[in-house]
C-alpha cells in the first residue's frame, strides 16, 4: 500500500500491509519513512522485514553532463504533468526537487545510490527507466551483478 505521510505509514503498518514509497521522495525522506515504518511494525509486536518496503526510483544510466541535463529537464516536465493531476501540497517545482527522486548518472553512481538505499533499509527497488531498454540493459549488465548474491553481497564487496 502506498504511503507518504507519518499517519499513512503508521496505518499501513497497523493493517499489516507492505509499504510502497514514492519516486519523488528524497533519500533523507525515504530513510525517515523506513525508520518510522520499522518502529511502528516492531511496536505492534511484529518483526520488520526489509522486503516489506518497496521504493520506486527513476533510474537512468547517463555518461555525459549534457545527457544528464536533458534527462532532468524531461523529469521536471513529467513531474509538472503529474502535479497537475495529483495537486500535492508539498510539491517542489525545482531542479533539486526533480533530482531528489532520481538515480541518474554513470553505472558506478547508480550502483552507489542503490547501495545507499540498501544502507537505509531498502532492499526492494522498483525501477522507472525513462530511457527504457538501453538503461535496463545497462542496469542488468553493469549494476545488478554487484547485488546478485542477495542483500548482503553488495556490502561484502
Amino acid at each position: 500500500m502506498g504511503a507518504g505521510s507519518p499517519r499513512s505509514i503508521k496505518q499501513v503498518a497497523k493493517l499489516g500491509f507492505n509499504m510502497l514509497l514514492g519516486q519523488f521522495d528524497s533519500f533523507e525522506m525515504i530513510a525517515e519513512e523506513v525508520a518510522l515504518f520499522k518502529a511502528e511494525v516492531e511496536s505492534l509486536g511484529r518483526t520488520f522485514d526489509p522486503m516489506s518496503v518497496a521504493v520506486a526510483r527513476s533510474v537512468n544510466i547517463i555518461e555525459s553532463q549534457s545527457d544528464y541535463d536533458r534527462a532532468i529537464e524531461s523529469r521536471i516536465a513529467a513531474r509538472r504533468r503529474t502535479q497537475a493531476l495529483a495537486q500535492q501540497a508539498n510539491f517542489q517545482d525545482t531542479r533539486e526537487g526533480a533530482e531528489a527522486g532520481t538515480i541518474y548518472g554513470s553505472a558506478d553512481h547508480v550502483s552507489g545510490q542503490i547501495q545507499a538505499l540498501h544502507d537505509i533499509g531498502v532492499e526492494y527497488v522498483l525501477l522507472n527507466c525513462p530511457a527504457s531498454i538501453p538503461t535496463l540493459r545497462r542496469f542488468a549488465k553493469d549494476v545488478m551483478p554487484g547485488f546478485a548474491g542477495g542483500p548482503e553481497s553488495a556490502t561484502d564487496q
